[in-house]
């Protein structure tokens, strides 16, 4: 299968994010003196193979096209010192084609919303505590998903098709030209009836790991930044009980990011999750992004 996806913001001041089964919300989180932030982007992705619940790999060949380009929108504003909003949303075009047929398929993806509590300030500057950050997300299904697609070839799938809520812990630290970030994720995703059975609710957990450099005296930096991705068996209630088996994939993405100014930075991604680590029945990705981000100061 080749499903492209939203590769997130990547500012040096922000996470990357992951895959089809749901990245991490730090992306959303205002960590520099900014008083809004406002993103427009464009990431194209194609899926190279899919792995099994054992873990092995089966790659597409050259007949099989699998593909979604999203131009993505997120605003997020600090709404006092220590809490902030976000609200986040893309408009998704996918192609696929396999089976005998080609289909095209444009439309909203899920909606996001995102409340975040800044715990631990840093006021003054301290050589080993970082700054750190509670936050809730809903996530609004505004699209078909693999639960209740109308093509058999599932080209009108473009989200999760569930609500679903996120609480996470994110940790970050400058130190010197470097920025160090961590974070800890937990997703609900509820129970729902379709038409021909009733998915049961299920939990994701997502850990991103990252670094980023800015070069001395330059309007350039550079950043690393791994996503580890586990989601539980999926229940499943049709004529019978039936369950999925649990899904893994670590996210790899490098990022390269100019701001000419404090209130502009343009940047550039590329994600792939064959990299890094063994996926078990998840599918296997290539994404490139390109993100414009405009702030402003408190």
């Amino acid at each position: 299968m080749i499903n492209l996806f939203i590769t997130l913001l990547f500012s040096q001041k922000i996470f990357a994010a992951s895959c089809c089964g749901g990245g991490s919300s730090s992306s959303m989180i205002i960590t520099s003196d900014n008083r809004r932030e406002i993103s427009f982007g464009v990431s194209a992705r194609t899926d190279i193979g899919q792995t099994d619940q054992n873990g092995w790999s089966t790659f597409n060949n050259d007949q099989i096209i699998d593909s979604r380009t999203n131009f993505n929108f997120q605003y997020g504003e600090q709404l006092s010192e220590n809490f902030q909003m976000g609200i986040k949303t893309s408009i998704a075009e996918k192609h696929v084609k396999k089976s005998g047929k080609n289909e095209k398929n444009q439309g909203f993806t899920d909606l996001e919303l995102q409340t975040t509590y800044e715990y631990l300030p840093e006021y003054t500057y301290h050589p080993y505590k970082p700054r750190g950050f509670l936050y809730a997300k809903l996530s609004i299904p505004l699209s078909n998903s693999i639960y209740d697609s109308q093509s058999t070839i599932l080209s009108d799938v473009r989200g999760s098709g569930l609500y679903s809520t996120s609480f996470g812990n994110f940790f970050i630290k400058k130190l010197d030209l470097f920025t160090l970030k961590l974070g800890l994720e937990l997703t609900r995703s509820f129970a729902k009836n379709f038409s021909k059975y009733k998915i049961y609710g299920f939990n994701r957990y997502t850990i991103p790991l990252g670094i980023a450099y800015a070069f001395n005296q330059s309007d350039f930096s550079i950043g690393f930044t791994n996503t580890f991705s586990y989601t539980d068996e999926k229940k499943f209630r049709g004529n019978n009980l039936s369950n999925s088996h649990f899904e893994r994939f670590w996210d790899s993405n490098i990022f390269f990011n100019y701001s000419p100014n404090r209130q502009v930075i343009y940047g550039v991604s590329y994600s792939d999750s064959s990299v890094f680590g063994d996926s078990i029945n998840s599918p296997l990705y290539r994404s490139v992004a390109l993100n414009y981000t405009y702030a402003q100061e408190i």
